[in-house]
């Protein structure tokens, strides 16, 4: 018996002896294989600090609905804590039982700064002087074969082309400016021909969504200031996932 032959809060056949101890041994594991996977990928130390069982609990039964350990994980670099998500299956190999990372979300993370580099790239090109751009898939659960070494330009290829409708849009980028430098790009969408231009070669899809605030606002929103701010503009300008 594998570690998610169950359903609800009990498991099947829990009084054979021999599923016991290896659904003992597959959940001792359980830390190491995680701390292993972003020790190899990352070179980060990754400890987990919840952990719950998703995938179909409570459905019955039924063989299609796989379950796995839905974690929450806390990703040591140097001094800096980051926290994400793991999702971490069992699969057969050589008959026997083992645990892998299937997806987690510090890809997401560690490919913040490509992606706004990349995006960062053509707004310059449009000439806007004032502005933040922000990266929004860093919550998402990506497919642990995704390299590290990947461009921005071959992550969006990839992603724009997962049957994962939220893996699928995940390149989220939300745009602020401030009432005064939207004043010059009233029409900023319009903007965008070679970004727009550059993702059709490849099949990219993203997304881009503008936020304008009143300048003082928005200075204060740019310094760090986590209050709520009403918006004079909230839309969305750039949608090339369809």
């Amino acid at each position: 018996m594998g570690l998610f032959n169950f359903t609800g809060c009990s498991y099947k056949n829990i009084n054979n002896a021999s599923s016991k101890t290896s659904q003992i041994e597959l959940e001792e594991n359980l830390n190491n294989t995680v701390q292993t996977y972003f020790e190899e990928k990352y070179g980060v130390q990754a400890v987990i600090t919840r952990q719950a069982i998703a995938g179909g609990v409570f459905l019955g039964p039924d063989p299609s609905a796989e379950q796995y350990y839905n974690l929450s994980i806390n990703i040591i670099d140097d001094e800096y804590y980051t926290e994400c998500r793991a999702e971490v299956y069992e699969r057969q190999v050589n008959n026997k039982s083992e645990l892998y990372v299937k997806n987690e979300s510090y890809y997401g993370k560690y490919m913040d700064n490509k992606m706004l580099s990349w995006i960062d790239s053509y707004i310059l090109k449009t000439g806007l002087k004032d502005y933040t751009i922000e990266y929004s898939g860093k919550n998402i659960c990506f497919p642990c074969e995704y390299s590290t070494d990947l461009t921005a330009e071959k992550f969006i290829e990839l992603i724009s082309a997962n049957e994962n409708i939220n893996i699928r849009r995940s390149a989220y980028f939300i745009l602020t400016l401030p009432d005064s430098e939207y004043e010059k790009h009233m029409n900023f969408s319009e903007e965008l021909y070679e970004l727009k231009s550059d993702l059709e070669k490849f099949n990219g899809g993203i997304t881009m969504y503008l936020i304008v605030y009143n300048d003082m606002d928005f200075n204060q929103i740019k310094n760090g200031n986590k209050s709520h701010f009403d918006s004079i503009v909230s839309t969305e300008i750039l949608n090339c996932t369809e």
